[in-house]
């Protein structure tokens, strides 16, 4: 999360579309880091502690936007609906956002979540490695049904649902957002070496140089 991307942390990515989106009030960071907190309010974000046991690699992240949901009801904010842009996918616009945001409270979904069109020839190993198709063999790869993945690029639930524990209610809202987005879902440095590609290959550089002259300016 701290890894410099063109000269800014990455985190900083996902802080300043939240601060530019007109559709998100607060822009909160939940972090155990107190150099990854130090950045984010650098960049613009209110900082949320996250507890120890929240705080390891098996940790659910409903769990944790759960304990940020209960940490700002204790100081008396309510919140109808919570969007997540994690901060190991950076590239994102505001007005995708903002679009994407209207247009699940327009038509009264329960959340929405970004995904990926696929179609791929899939199939099970058995235990003594034998391959089991989930298709049709000789079946041409553009015949297939396409299937969705979840990507991770952007989230949105509404309080009431997360609090029972869930990302995705009944009327989850599927939008295929622009492959270069999904591609940038950083886990590895591979990952990131592909993100530094496609950051300057479609136009994110510039996008990213205007919003941040936008924006306020980072607090000293």
């Amino acid at each position: 999360n701290t890894m410099p991307l063109d000269g800014r942390p990455l985190i900083a990515y996902s802080i300043m579309v939240a601060r530019a989106c007109d559709e998100i009030d607060d822009v909160v960071e939940s972090t155990e880091s107190d150099e990854i907190g130090e950045i984010a309010r650098q960049w613009g974000a209110e900082v949320i502690a996250r507890p120890a046991n929240l705080a390891l690699d098996t940790s659910s992240i409903i769990k944790v936007l759960q304990h940020v949901v209960e940490v700002l009801e204790e100081n008396g904010r309510q919140y109808e609906w919570i969007v997540l842009l994690q901060p190991n996918v950076p590239l994102r616009y505001d007005g995708w956002c903002e679009q994407q945001i209207e247009i699940c409270k327009k038509r009264q979904y329960s959340g929405c979540l970004t995904v990926d069109t696929m179609k791929l020839k899939l199939g099970r190993l058995d235990s003594v490695g034998c391959f089991s198709p989930n298709y049709r063999p000789g079946a041409r790869k553009q015949d297939l049904r396409p299937s969705y993945r979840e990507n991770g690029v952007f989230y949105m639930v509404l309080v009431e649902l997360l609090k029972q524990g869930t990302l995705f209610g009944g009327l989850t809202f599927g939008v295929i957002c622009p492959p270069e987005q999904s591609l940038c879902n950083i886990d590895y440095e591979f990952d990131f070496k592909v993100t530094e590609a496609l950051y300057e290959k479609f136009g994110y550089k510039s996008y990213f140089d205007e919003l941040e002259k936008r924006l306020v300016q980072p607090v000293a």
